[in-house]
């Protein structure tokens, strides 16, 4: 582990009984605690999604989706790139969704399960540069939100700004360090705080000024983050396990697809 919220995937993949279990129960700690953990060890190669940062701005689903089915552009190696990278970014969500079963005590594939078929979205993100001669206080990239899926995995190319809610100091922000290139943050998102009743709260994050502003020119950001979902009919109400007498249901039941169009409303609005 190299810091306090770093964990080491391919250890917790490769290891078993009594380690496996500690490493899991590091990992759910680290999220409560903060909302979102960073990953080394992953397997996510950060290099060609940074050859493609050129483009404004792009999101695609599983290649076997047929229902929402993926529109290319003509970009030469774009496409290959783009589903092997999807698929390794499932996988290791996947993989992330292991440990977290095993660190809150439940059987293997109680969550897992519920997320296939994939219909996650791989998303490239563009900031650009802008001229802030005067900063308002309110400023903002991104306002403070939380995922919509069941977990997010997000990488930054170079340029800081995205920041956590400080859980010991509602309201206030803390900067999301990254130790090395490699890293990825993995984030709680509201899907898996309705599962666990709240147990795991959603990472509440904002984008927010970098920290290398030259005089009063705002650099231009890249990002890409996979948003990892569920299948659309899975119901994301609580779960049995998290539901008791002292901490009653929070969430009603409904469908993924129905809490997805439900939220899209509110903001349209």
């Amino acid at each position: 582990m190299a810091s306090s919220l770093t964990v080491d995937l391919s250890s917790f993949v490769e290891s078993r009984g009594q380690a496996k279990e500690l490493l899991a129960q590091f990992a759910v700690n680290v999220l409560k605690n903060h909302g979102y953990i960073k990953l080394k060890n992953h397997g996510i190669c950060p290099d060609g999604m940074r050859h493609f940062w050129n483009w404004e701005h792009f999101d695609c689903g599983s290649s076997h989706d047929t229902e929402f089915p993926n529109r290319w552009p003509d970009l030469p190696g774009f496409r290959e790139y783009m589903e092997a990278h999807y698929e390794r970014c499932q996988e290791v969500a996947l993989g992330v969704l292991s440990m977290v079963e095993l660190g809150l005590g439940l059987e293997a594939d109680t969550l897992v399960a519920l997320c296939k078929p994939a219909t996650s979205e791989l998303r490239i993100l563009h900031y650009p540069s802008a001229e802030l001669p005067v900063v308002p206080p309110t400023y903002k990239r991104i306002w403070p939100h939380c995922d919509l899926g069941v977990l997010s995995i997000l990488l930054q190319g170079g340029v800081d700004g995205l920041e956590f809610e400080d859980r010991k100091c509602p309201g206030s922000y803390l900067p999301a360090v990254f130790d090395t290139e490699d890293e990825v943050l993995v984030t709680v998102s509201e899907t898996l705080a309705r599962w666990t009743n709240g147990v795991l709260a959603g990472g509440r994050h904002q984008v927010t000024l970098p920290t290398n502003m030259v005089d009063g020119i705002l650099p231009e950001r890249y990002a890409s983050a996979f948003f990892f979902k569920s299948c659309r009919s899975a119901s994301i109400g609580p779960l049995p396990a998290f539901v008791t007498e002292d901490n009653p249901a929070k969430y009603e039941n409904m469908t993924a697809l129905e809490f997805h169009l439900s939220i899209t409303k509110e903001l349209e609005k």
